[in-house]
């Protein structure tokens, strides 16, 4: 979920790194050649559509925050509560993507060439992986919120057993996002964290449905 400062700031990572592949692919005879002097496989060339993954990612992240706040409902504190809990994560995710969108187009550029491009990736990784962990651990902690689709309408006790399981389910999916970047090769380790992230929305959602069929405890 998103609140509008949040929202703002958002769009303006994605306005900013969209008008900056722009102006970074005017410059060239050649938008589908996007120059690199160096790399780890040396002087070689990139499709310009390439440096708009940066912005399109964000979107895409927006738009699923946004979604999710569509989906839910409740008291003003508990919303904030909700807000305040995925804004690490989403202001986090796009000032490093940003970052990145910079770094590459100053590598296009000739700069930054004595940066190991490789380990920078991994770190972006690893700091996007902390960032996930850090929400799912403060995700049970969480107060309860209702659902407007009557499938995903949890009581205060499912509530409670999903965000546990989300929660841990977090901190899986980071720590495999961590192991990926450190042990596996960079090009592809966002395949991979792209599979997992489906994998673990896949599993958050099948567990909110299969807690939904038990019954609550009686009080």
């Amino acid at each position: 979920m998103i609140d509008r400062k949040t929202l703002w700031i958002l769009w303006l990572f994605i306005a900013a790194t969209a008008a900056a592949a722009i102006w970074r692919l005017s410059l060239l005879p050649d938008w589908t050649q996007v120059p690199f002097p160096a790399g780890r496989d040396g002087p070689h060339t990139e499709h310009g559509l390439w440096l708009f993954v940066t912005p399109l990612c964000i979107l895409l992240m927006l738009a699923l925050a946004w979604g999710t706040q569509r989906l839910v409902s409740g008291p003003d504190a508990a919303m904030q509560a909700h807000q305040r809990n995925s804004k690490l994560v989403l202001l986090g995710t796009g000032v490093i993507a940003t970052l990145m969108q910079g770094f590459v187009i100053g590598r296009s550029l000739g700069y930054g060439n004595g940066v190991d491009g490789d380990v920078l990736s991994r770190g972006v990784i690893v700091l996007v992986a902390i960032l996930i962990m850090i929400q799912g651990n403060s995700m049970p902690k969480l107060p309860w919120i209702s659902s407007r689709f009557p499938a995903f309408d949890l009581d205060p006790w499912q509530q409670v057993r999903s965000r546990r399981f989300a929660g841990r389910m977090s901190i899986a999916f980071g720590l495999a996002m961590i192991a990926a970047a450190l042990l596996l090769p960079v090009s592809i380790v966002p395949f991979l964290v792209m599979a997992l992230a489906l994998s673990y929305l896949g599993v958050i959602v099948w567990h909110a449905l299969k807690v939904k069929r038990e019954p609550s405890p009686a009080p």
